[in-house]
């Protein structure tokens, strides 16, 4: 009753009805997220990904070769299933001794890799004229209220109940259930008890990925869709659903995720039918598991560490004195950064416009890329929203310049400004919230900003979407690409020297300090949370001024340039490039959205995904890592050839 009253629309039962149906869907890609999470200890990013390539192998035998319904749905469980068997065996299990916040990394990564095969297999596997629907053969109808439900709705509730009583036979009565339950409470214990583990979560792959290939069948079936093409490529509102929903449950318990999954579902049916969008969901979403994480039991305490610094942060040591007394090793360095800056310095000499407005673009993501370094790779917390704040700094900088005529420099300082402090409060739940955990919740900021603060329709004060480009002190003219390209590259060179200048400072040895032991840290006079803070206004203050260039750029602000999947190549760029390296973070911004721009979009992500996987599997430190190295055992051969006679 109450909710017939709130609702102006009021709350028929055939919503409700539909909203359990597309919950249950939701519910199987939680269920394999948790348990994924309880055997290995790794937030799987690529959950929905897994689905999405076996549900449009699926769909595209049907509506592209003519497979029969009832041997391409099985086909697309199987291939799910066989999907996560590969991912365990080829990536999981290489990185058994790493870092678990490594492998969570790593499946941002392979996400990028299956939505790019996903779409790739979409495109192969257009619907032929006169195929067959995937749809379900059997004949069924059934109108409750305002919604008339078929085969395919009782086809969802018959398939997720049956795996709820099987699953839960399968953790209580079988051996293998019982053998997981051990190996998810203490895995070293039940390896030395004989447990086979590395199969157990094996199974686990497989089962989270056959169950996601259901999610996305059933879902599809619900939704009518006809063709591979409408389910590539899966968005991040559903990732986040599928997140919430695990973290909901406590990342641990079945019955409650798959409840908070069939709640997620509901509320997304009701959303639709009152206000014809689901933005509020999102909204209501990040502030719920924010809440259950900060009242819950606290994150640091669970036995998986999710420390960003976990993830092979070592900065590159002293060169050995014996090598700097070389001449030409003396001259390396500076040699090095000056060819860098004399390529930058001369692209508006050939390039042509388009080219300088992609460089302009590079610079922009490599800004963004040393704020993210800032925050990660210094202070060690892992946010998945930054291209948010650059957005809310842009936004800023486009509306004070734009719509109310401040002078450009001032609205840069604005936007910088609120991008800081909206940086600092987003950052108060990273004091108790670590790793993955705090990234679940700025991915739901980088959806809810995306989906309400950079709309229009939403946010109309706050919104401008065309400005025109300025003269900077009525000398520089920006109107042009090459010229909007210097400005970009002097922003760029700005932005790298106060890095550095950054790192070197008291400030920046304060935070590495409080990310590698807090205790040891407060013992000699810091403020772990004052410096946690601290570093979220510097790295929001770089972001927001990104942004500020970046909207300059883009002549407005543009949605699409701050979707929430931005901050998940923004992501990558840093771990491509290496936590700790800031020439290396430059390289891999280049090498990430080079990628981006150099090939069509499915082809872009399986490139940047596979290098991202790839890097983290072999080199940990990344770019700057792995040149670090070889600058090492250059710097041991020049000893060696010095002592020789």
């Amino acid at each position: 009753m109450t909710a017939l009253v709130l609702l102006g629309n009021g709350l028929p039962f055939g919503i409700v009805a539909s909203g359990v149906v597309s919950g249950l869907a939701l519910a199987l890609g939680a269920a394999g997220v948790t348990l994924v999470y309880r055997i290995d200890r790794v937030v799987n990013f690529a959950q929905a990904g897994l689905g999405a390539v076996a549900g449009v192998c699926a769909v595209g035998l049907t509506t592209h070769y003519g497979w029969p319904w009832v041997l391409s749905f099985p086909v697309g469980a199987l291939a799910g299933a066989g999907a996560g068997v590969l991912l365990s065996v080829a990536v999981v299990d290489r990185m058994r001794d790493r870092p678990r916040l490594a492998v969570t990394v790593a499946t941002v990564g392979l996400a990028e890799v299956l939505a790019g095969a996903t779409a790739l297999l979409a495109q192969a596997m257009p619907m032929r004229d006169g195929a067959r629907r995937f749809a379900v053969p059997w004949q069924f109808e059934r109108r409750i209220g305002v919604v008339t439900f078929h085969a395919d709705a009782v086809l969802a509730v018959v398939v997720v109940a049956a795996i709820v009583v099987a699953l839960e036979w399968w953790q209580r009565r079988s051996a293998s259930g019982l053998a997981f339950r051990a190996a998810s409470d203490a895995a070293e214990r039940a390896r030395l008890a004989g447990v086979p583990v590395a199969a157990l979560a094996a199974g686990a792959w497989a089962l989270a990925g056959g169950f996601s290939a259901l999610a996305v069948m059933l879902q599809s079936q619900v939704n009518g869709v006809t063709s591979a093409v409408a389910l590539a490529p899966t968005g991040t509102e559903q990732l986040l659903r599928v997140l919430s929903a695990a973290v909901l449950g406590g990342m641990g318990n079945l019955r409650r995720t798959m409840a908070a999954a069939v709640g997620i579902g509901v509320l997304d049916e009701v959303a639709t039918w009152e206000w014809s969008r689901t933005i509020y969901v999102d909204i209501l979403l990040v502030t719920l598991v924010v809440v259950v994480l900060l009242l819950g039991r606290d994150p640091r305490r669970r036995r998986a560490v999710t420390d960003a610094s976990q993830l092979a942060t070592r900065e590159a040591r002293p060169v050995d004195r014996r090598a700097q007394d070389v001449a030409w090793w003396r001259a390396t360095r500076p040699l090095g950064i000056g060819v860098v800056v004399a390529f930058g310095v001369t692209v508006p000499l050939w390039a042509r416009p388009s080219q300088a407005h992609a460089g302009a673009v590079i610079c922009v993501y490599a800004m963004l890329a040393l704020s993210m370094l800032v925050l990660t790779g210094w202070s060690g917390q892992v946010s998945l929203g930054q291209f948010a704040i650059a957005g809310l700094g842009g936004g800023a900088t486009a509306l004070l310049y734009g719509r109310h005529g401040w002078d450009v420099t001032l609205a840069l300082g604005a936007g910088v400004v609120l991008a800081a402090t909206v940086s600092v409060l987003l950052g108060l739940p990273a004091l108790r919230l670590r790793g993955p955990f705090f990234a679940v919740t700025t991915l739901g900021f980088a959806v809810v900003a995306a989906g309400y603060l950079f709309d229009h329709r939403f946010v109309p004060w706050f919104v401008q979407e065309t400005i025109a480009r300025p003269v900077l002190w009525r000398r520089v003219d920006l109107r042009g690409e090459k010229p909007m390209y210097e400005a970009a590259f002097a922003a760029l060179v700005v932005v790298v020297l106060t890095v550095v200048n950054l790192r070197r400072s008291r400030f920046g040895r304060a935070v590495i300090a409080v990310r590698e032991n807090e205790a040891s840290a407060a013992a000699v006079g810091l403020r772990p949370a004052a410096v946690k803070l601290a570093a979220f206004a510097v790295a929001g203050g770089i972001a927001g001024f990104a942004g500020g260039v970046y909207v300059l750029l883009q002549q407005g602000l543009q949605v699409d340039s701050f979707a929430p999947e931005a901050s998940l190549r923004l992501f990558a760029v840093v771990v491509v490039g290496g936590l700790v390296s800031i020439g290396g973070v430059v390289v891999g911004a280049v090498f990430v959205r080079g990628t981006e721009l150099l090939f069509p979009s499915g082809w872009a992500l399986l490139v940047s995904g596979a290098g991202i996987t790839a890097l983290v599997a072999l080199f940990p430190e990344g770019i700057g890592g792995a040149l670090a190295r070889g600058r090492d055992v250059l710097a041991e051969r020049i000893v060696v050839r010095s002592r020789e006679p």
